[in-house]
């Protein structure tokens, strides 16, 4: 097997999974960014995602939401502003970095707690050749606008438990989970199978309808924060099996 390497490129993580005849209906729409795919995706979608390639943390993401099929919401950190399409490629193209690539995505209607949008951390490990789920978590938006849920722009983290159990739309706990489980292992199945990895981060979704979505994948997950939402056992299992395969 080749030498373990990190795969920065969101597109390159997403394009196999789209290809997947069972597992692309979990896949956003994903594409690279340009004037022509963006009008694409604006007119296909009601929200739509605009993010670094090769981005992490969330920095440098955009969402644009279709107002009234004529003025867009364009939302980027701390800034949220309504402007016709025209103005929206305007405002991108002074603001995104010309020297990176971006990618857009679909956006997924989430489903939310205590009002605000949470997404799903879950962290996969490669043992004797076979994946197995070593982690999981729910990151919640500290604001029912937020454009992004990552732990690092001063959003929460909580259990997985406890956010299926009271999350807003009262979905199914176990139904879920065990959707959300088994969606994740045939995602690291897929990309195993294309990248040589043996640790896998996956950003994953349910949106109010309780469907399950994939967001992205890191094939360098930051794991530290999830000793605090995930039992001791769990996080040695964790801990085992990073230095087994280091």
């Amino acid at each position: 097997m080749s030498t373990k390497r990190v795969i920065k490129s969101k597109l390159k993580k997403t394009q196999p999974l789209m290809k997947d005849p069972f597992v692309s209906r979990y896949i956003p729409k994903t594409y690279e960014y340009n004037h022509m795919n963006l009008k694409t995706m604006v007119t296909k979608f009601p929200c739509v995602y605009i993010k670094p390639d090769s981005g992490s943390k969330g920095i440098g993401v955009v969402r644009i939401k279709d107002v009234d099929g004529f003025k867009y919401e364009l939302s980027y950190a701390k800034v949220r502003t309504v402007l016709s399409y025209n103005e929206v490629l305007k405002k991108l193209d002074t603001k995104l970095d010309a020297n990176k690539k971006y990618v857009i995505q679909q956006g997924i209607d989430m489903a939310t707690y205590e009002r605000c949008p949470f997404d799903i951390r879950v962290v996969l490990q490669k043992v004797k050749d076979r994946w197995q789920l070593s982690l999981m978590s729910a990151k919640v938006a500290t604001d029912e606008n937020a454009v992004v849920t990552n732990i690092s722009r001063g959003n929460r983290e909580f259990s997985l438990e406890t956010v299926l159990k009271k999350n807003d739309q009262r979905l199914d706990p176990l139904y879920t989970l065990r959707h959300l489980i088994d969606i994740s292992h045939q995602i690291a199945s897929i990309l195993g199978s294309k990248y040589s990895m043996s640790i896998l981060g996956l950003d994953m979704a349910v949106d109010k309808r309780g469907n399950i979505w994939f967001i992205e994948a890191n094939t360098r997950p930051q794991c530290s924060t999830l000793s605090r939402v995930n039992d001791d056992l769990s996080y040695q299992k964790y801990l085992e099996a990073k230095r087994g395969n280091s």
